[in-house]
């Protein structure tokens, strides 16, 4: 009896650690300055203080991203995408909610029109 006690506490705490790990997780949803998803995202998971790459991913078609972390701990999150301004944004493992990207404006110079 005491065997088949042991046993089943084994498995509890074992199923009990993979949900933890399960859990530890940044995700997120990218807009653009009109609330619409932004689709592509490049998504980079930077360690601190040494700025080593931990993960990468994209967005998908919903703007939604997900990238899977060990430690809870502070992360630098990096979001680039062609069209909008690169963002980094120190975070911890947990949901980040909508991050709202703003559009890249460049100054062009000066346009002649000759007949």
């Amino acid at each position: 009896m005491k065997a088949n006690n042991i046993i089943l506490c084994v498995i509890a705490l074992l199923c009990c650690g993979q949900s933890i790990n399960a859990q530890l997780r940044i995700h997120g949803r990218v807009l653009d300055a009109e609330q619409n998803p932004v689709a592509g995202v490049n998504c980079l998971l930077l360690n601190l203080p040494d700025s080593a790459q931990i993960a990468g991913t994209t967005s998908g078609l919903d703007g939604k991203f997900d990238l899977d972390v060990k430690e809870e701990k502070e992360y630098v999150l990096l979001l680039s995408c062609i069209g909008y301004e690169k963002m980094n944004r120190v975070c911890k493992p947990g949901d980040l909610g909508d991050i709202i990207l703003a559009d890249e404006t460049k100054r062009l110079g000066e346009i002649v029109i000759t007949p």
